[in-house]
C-alpha cells in the first residue's frame, strides 16, 4: 500500500477549505478561461471545482483543476495537486509528481512564520509527507529508503513550526529497534507529550507498546485504557488502524483488567482527551457505523458501539495550538492564538494523524521528561 492510502478516507471532508483559503466565484461561468473541456471562470473557481472532484474521489478530475489554479497563485491548490497525484491506484497516480510539488512547497514555504502565516500548518504538513516519501524510498525518482534525510525533514518540522504529525512520525523513527538507547528514551518522551496533547495515533502507539511490553512496562490496564482514549480521539483517516490495536488489546485482556481500565477512564479523559478543535466537517461519515462489529477469537464482541467518534480533523486545531512556547499556560488547556480581529479562520485540513492541548493527570499517572506514562511516585 502506497504512503499516502491511508489517507484517502480523510478527503471525503474537505469542502469547507475553500472557504478559508480560496474563496472566489463558481465554475465555469462564460468567460472563463479553458483549461481542456472545463472553463474556470478565476484561479479560485479552478481550485473549488478541483477541490469538489477531490472530496468526491475523483483526483483524476481534480488534477486539471488544481493544475490551473497552482500556477495562477492559489497555493492550497499546489497542496492538493500533491495529493492528488498520490491518492488511489488509477491512471492518474504519479508518486514522482506529486514528490517534486511537495519539495518544491518545502523549499519555497520553509520559513513562514509558524506563528503568524496561516500557511504554515500546510506547509509542515508537506514536510511530514516529503519524508514519509524519503523514509520508504521512491523508485520511480531513483531515491532509495534514506531514514537519515526523512528524520531531518520531521525534525525541522516537529521543531520549527511545532507541528504534532512531525513529532509523531520522528518518535516512530527514534523508537526504531536499531536506534540507540537515548534515541529510545526520546522517542518515548514524544509519545508522552503528544499523548497528553490528545494525539490519537501517540496514544495508540504507546497503548500498543505498554500492552506487548516493548520499551515499556507490560501494563495492560493502562494500554486498554489507552486504546480507549485514543480511538475516541481518532480522525476518520486513523480509525481503522487505531481500532486494530483496540481489538487485539481488548482481546487480549481479562474481565479484571478491562474492569480496572474502566475506572481509569473518566480522569484520563479530562487529561487526554483531544484539544483545539473550534470546528468540525460534520457531514463527513465515520468509518464505523453503528452496526460496525468485531469479535474475538472466542467469539466474543469488542464494544465498538459504546464509542463516539470523531469527526474530521480541523486543521487550524494545531494553529490554535500554536501560541509562542513561553506564553502557553499551565494546566491542561492550551492558549489559543489571537488572530487579530477580522482574521479568517485557518482552512481545515484533512489530518494526517489525530493530534493534539497538555495537562498532567493525578490519577497516578504524569509524564516524565524523559520517559512514558508513569505512576506517581
Amino acid at each position: 500500500m502506497r504512503i499516502f492510502d491511508r489517507f484517502l478516507v480523510s478527503l471525503l471532508g474537505l469542502s469547507l477549505i475553500a472557504l478559508a483559503l480560496a474563496g472566489g466565484p463558481a465554475l465555469g461561468a462564460a468567460g472563463g478561461v479553458a483549461t481542456g473541456k472545463a472553463r474556470y471562470s478565476s484561479p479560485q473557481a479552478a481550485y473549488k471545482a478541483g477541490l469538489e472532484a477531490f472530496k468526491n474521489g475523483r483526483p483524476e478530475r481534480a488534477i486539471p483543476a488544481f493544475r490551473f489554479a497552482a500556477r495562477r497563485g492559489v497555493f492550497l491548490a499546489e497542496y492538493y495537486l500533491a495529493r492528488a497525484y498520490a491518492v488511489g491506484d488509477g491512471a492518474h497516480v504519479d508518486h514522482a509528481k506529486a514528490f517534486r510539488v511537495l519539495e518544491r512547497i518545502v523549499k519555497t514555504y520553509r520559513a513562514v512564520d509558524p506563528f503568524l502565516d496561516r500557511r504554515a500548518p500546510v506547509v509542515a504538513r508537506a514536510f511530514v509527507l516529503l519524508a514519509l516519501y524519503y523514509r520508504s524510498g521512491l523508485a520511480e525518482l531513483g531515491i532509495d529508503k534514506n531514514v537519515d534525510r526523512a528524520r531531518a525533514l520531521l525534525e525541522y518540522a516537529a521543531s520549527y513550526f511545532d507541528d504534532r504529525d512531525a513529532q509523531f512520525e520522528l518518535a516512530r523513527i527514534l523508537l526504531d529497534d536499531e536506534a540507540s538507547a537515548a534515541e529510545h528514551r526520546a522517542g518515548k518522551h514524544w509519545l508522552s507529550r503528544l499523548a497528553t496533547r490528545g494525539h490519537a495515533g501517540a496514544q495508540a502507539y504507546l497503548a500498543e507498546l505498554f500492552f506487548r511490553g516493548e520499551k515499556l512496562p507490560h501494563r495492560p490496564t493502562l494500554a486498554l485504557a489507552l486504546a480507549r482514549i485514543a480511538l475516541e480521539n481518532a480522525p476518520p483517516s486513523e480509525v481503522i488502524w487505531i481500532t486494530d490495536i483496540y481489538h487485539m488489546i481488548y482481546c487480549g485482556t481479562k474481565a479484571g483488567t478491562r474492569s480496572a481500565a474502566e475506572e481509569l477512564l473518566p480522569e484520563m479523559r479530562r487529561y487526554y482527551r483531544s484539544r483545539g478543535r473550534a470546528r468540525m466537517i460534520e457531514e463527513l461519515p465515520p468509518l464505523l457505523g453503528a452496526g460496525a462489529v468485531r469479535t474475538c477469537e472466542n467469539g466474543e464482541m469488542v464494544p465498538l458501539d459504546r464509542f463516539k467518534l470523531q469527526g474530521a480533523e480541523d486543521l487550524g486545531a494545531q494553529a490554535a495550538d500554536r501560541s509562542p512556547r513561553g506564553a502557553r499556560e499551565k494546566g491542561p488547556v492550551i492558549a489559543e492564538r489571537d488572530g487579530g480581529a477580522g482574521a479568517e479562520p485557518l482552512a481545515p485540513l484533512a489530518p494526517l494523524s489525530g493530534v493534539r492541548g497538555a495537562g498532567v493527570p493525578t490519577n497516578g499517572f504524569r509524564l516524565r521528561e524523559a520517559g512514558a506514562l508513569a505512576p506517581n511516585k
